[in-house]
């Protein structure tokens, strides 16, 4: 019967592993989509996979929240651009190493 219970709980753990990295796999593609449409200057498409991975992967990637913030902020979407900036600066990067970025510096006015 205990090994019965092991096996069981044996089989929930790799399921619940392989659901984690089929989402974290999601997660990776809808990025490397977003940064292939940012190459093709196609910031729209870019701005609605970063939000669609963001919903996946509810604490993202630094370079990936960066790149959002950047979207953003081409869109003059300023609220969230602030919203991930913020979240950039607790997660360690300085203020002015953020806003050194061209399509953010009109956000220094906007404080």
């Amino acid at each position: 019967m205990r090994k019965l219970f092991f096996y069981f709980l044996l089989l929930i753990h790799i399921n619940t592993i392989a659901q984690l990295n089929n989402q974290l796999n999601e997660y990776y593609q809808l990025v490397n989509m977003a940064e292939l449409n940012i190459v093709d200057n196609n910031i729209n498409e870019a701005y609605l996979n970063y939000r669609k991975a963001f919903k996946i992967k509810k604490n993202p990637f630094g370079l990936d929240q960066y790149n959002f913030a950047v979207c953003c902020a081409i869109l003059k979407k300023k609220n969230e651009s602030f919203k991930y900036i913020k979240s950039l600066i607790e997660y360690g990067y300085t203020k002015d190493s953020i806003l050194n970025n061209r399509e953010l510096n009109y956000l220094k006015s906007s404080k």
